[in-house]
């Protein structure tokens, strides 16, 4: 995004998110909210520290007034979308992905929330496409696992499970209330050939 006039608070704002403060973070810029001298940029951040605090809606708030001073603004549009996906607003969310893909065509982070929508939305095939433009990872192995599990394929999505991590793979079964896979711990651990670690 690019930075607006030099504004303290939106400086102070960014310092304190990079430090893992994002109550500061919101207590600086939930003013511009209701007025203050909003900028883009600072209510971009507020909508950052809002989300990392859990308070969903001043971040949609806060992302919807930076729209209306910055409209286009891709990295606007990608916070939006993937705030859309956690509030579960799929079709939303993959309207506003589409749009900016268009654009950025081979942005690995666009195509893997595409293909993780997609998957929501029950368009598996078209999901499982999209996640095989992407890299080895992690998020491919997400989507592809999910696709996989709600096709009925359970052996191949653990097979892309048994090449995460244990924690991840376990973060990934049971780390989403809205989306975790169908899978006991019981048959994952059987899959993976050992114990799971739990996260801490």
């Amino acid at each position: 995004m690019k930075p607006d006039t030099i504004d303290p608070r939106v400086a102070a704002a960014r310092q304190a998110l990079a430090s893992g403060r994002p109550e500061e973070a919101k207590r600086l810029l939930a003013p511009m909210l209701t007025g203050t001298r909003p900028s883009a940029e600072g209510l971009f951040l507020l909508a950052v520290a809002c989300r990392r605090m859990g308070d969903l809606p001043d971040a949609m708030a806060a992302l919807r007034k930076a729209d209306l001073l910055a409209p286009g603004q891709d990295s606007i549009a990608f916070e939006t979308a993937s705030l859309q996906v956690t509030l579960e607003q799929f079709p939303e969310a993959l309207a506003r992905l589409e749009s900016l893909a268009t654009r950025h065509p081979s942005d690995p982070a666009i195509t893997q929330l595409r293909a993780a929508v997609l998957v929501h939305l029950n368009r598996f095939g078209e999901g499982l496409a999209l996640a095989s433009q992407l890299p080895a990872g992690p998020g491919r192995t997400d989507v592809e696992a999910r696709a996989l599990l709600a096709l009925g394929q359970g052996q191949k999505a653990a097979e892309r499970l048994a090449a995460l991590p244990r924690l991840h793979a376990f973060k990934l079964v049971g780390g989403q209330p809205s989306g975790s896979l169908p899978l006991s711990e019981k048959a994952l651990q059987s899959w993976l050939g050992g114990p799971v670690a739990r996260p801490e």
